[in-house]
């Protein structure tokens, strides 16, 4: 009852009653519904209106609805089923020669995948451009939960899986999610989380440096970590390393701290993945130790990363 297609378009009910014609959608004079999106006009091959929301999506396989305004924004890829399954669970390749590493047989696999889901509720709250399927869904939520508004990575940690498992709840397991370079994609929560460590040629675009190498030997080694997603829409972060660059930090480089306090292959590459899933959740190599958005203890357990002593008193770490 709230959307009607009329020969000119689409009108659509406002919360408050009033009818306006949606912004951005007509149709042509073949009976084709297209509707404009960023200066670009794009055809509707499907519509679907559940949960009193109306879906469109467009030709190129993304999904539109419209915000409380009428303005088109858009949102999670249409499902016929729209239920979150959790996955509840990681995956981990690696590929390096001469190594065969693993999950340690007690990593607490499930906390994982909620820990890195949790890590992006900056994602969920967000108001930046792009953002808005997120967001509109936090806003339904609050009305619902208004012990929940201003929610952020302060908040207790209980609170926080709570609120993520909401949210996913209300897209069918679908969300917007950003990288460390605060690139876009959209991710499926029903399909595990993947964890990979790469042997590549040369590092790929976007990825941080990572494991400094410090003499004229190091030349054509390094490594660097970055998160991106798959055609599944499977979250995948990833550990690329050049050449043998993870032996020549264990073994040669005198200045490597690695190397200098005996971690084992899988402890530098539990630590890497730390770094990388803290920082990405807050885009930045120093604020997630000010505003712990992760539990580091799933990855590495010893005293606490900022200590002096951190990288002697390890004693457990999820890659063995």
């Amino acid at each position: 009852d709230n959307f009607t297609l009329t020969p000119n378009g689409l009108e659509v009910k406002l919360s408050d009653g009033t009818i306006v014609e949606a912004a951005g959608v007509a149709v042509q004079p073949d009976g084709t519904l297209t509707i404009t999106i960023d200066g670009q006009e794009k055809s509707v091959t499907e519509i679907e209106v559940a949960d009193n929301q109306i879906f469109l999506k467009a030709a190129d396989g993304k999904t539109y609805t419209f915000s409380q305004e009428g303005q088109l924004i858009p949102t999670y890829p249409i499902s016929e089923a729209r239920e979150f399954v959790p996955a509840n669970d990681i995956e981990f390749v690696e590929n390096l020669p001469d190594y065969n590493l693993k999950l340690a047989p007690d990593a607490d696999r499930d906390a994982i995948y909620w820990d890195i889901i949790v890590s992006h509720l900056g994602d969920v709250i967000s108001k930046s451009k792009g953002m808005e399927a997120n967001r509109a869904i936090y806003e339904e939520i609050i009305k619902d939960h208004p012990e929940w508004e201003g929610i952020g990575h302060s908040w207790d940690y209980k609170v926080r899986v709570e609120f993520m498992k909401e949210f996913l709840k209300r897209t069918g397991g679908w969300m917007i999610v950003t990288d460390m370079n605060f690139n876009k994609y959209e991710a499926n929560l029903n399909e595990k989380i993947k964890l990979e460590v790469v042997q590549v040629t040369e590092l790929p675009k976007g990825f941080l440096p990572e494991l400094p190498l410090n003499d004229s030997d190091s030349v054509g080694k390094g490594a660097g970590t970055g998160m991106y997603v798959n055609d599944k829409g499977q979250i995948v972060y990833s550990v690329a390393m050049v050449g043998d660059t993870l032996r020549y930090t264990l073994n040669e480089d005198e200045r490597s701290i690695f190397n200098t306090t005996n971690w084992t292959d899988g402890e530098v590459i539990s630590e890497l993945f730390r770094n990388l899933i803290a920082s990405t959740a807050t885009h930045s190599r120093t604020d997630y130790k000010v505003v712990p958005a992760t539990n580091h203890k799933l990855y590495v357990k010893g005293s606490d990363p900022d200590s002096q002593g951190y990288f002697l008193d390890v004693t457990w770490t999820f890659i063995k």
